[in-house]
């Protein structure tokens, strides 16, 4: 069975073993890093059917895709995924207010590049505490908003 897929340049090789075997079901890791994976192509994966074993994608110096396309992508295959890898893509505050939530099982989360300012890396950390906080504490994120201010 087949668990790792490494495409080179597009999503065609996830599609055609999908077609020739009908079955995608045991794929675990999928490596996209320097391929040339676009919006469309992130939102034709989130809705693959047989995709809901993923645990960790990699995205990482993937030029041609945008924050809005990955946070499509985490809605739908969020729930799955221990890792996460969006290494040099420039991202804002906004992708973690939208999924946190989404991804309940996440472990490591590989945010590091040249876009990243500091200012937005302090706001992740921040949320990230919080999370862990409502986590631990077992409170609403409000009150623990609350509670660290």
């Amino acid at each position: 069975m087949l668990h790792q897929l490494k495409p080179r340049w597009s999503l065609e090789p996830i599609k055609n073993f999908s077609d020739r075997f009908g079955y995608s079901g045991g794929l675990t890791n999928l490596d996209f890093s320097r391929s040339n994976i676009n919006n469309e192509d992130l939102k034709s994966l989130a809705v693959m059917s047989h995709m809901n074993h993923l645990r960790s994608v990699n995205f990482s110096f993937c030029e041609k895709i945008e924050e809005s396309s990955i946070i499509f992508f985490i809605g739908k295959r969020g729930t799955t995924l221990y890792e996460l890898s969006l290494q040099n893509i420039p991202i804002t505050e906004q992708l973690f207010y939208n999924c946190f939530d989404r991804l309940p099982k996440l472990k490591t989360l590989d945010i590091s590049g040249e876009y990243q300012e500091m200012q937005i890396l302090k706001k992740i950390l921040y949320q990230a505490i919080l999370h862990l906080l409502q986590f631990i504490l077992k409170v609403p994120l409000q009150t623990a908003q609350i509670w660290i201010s």
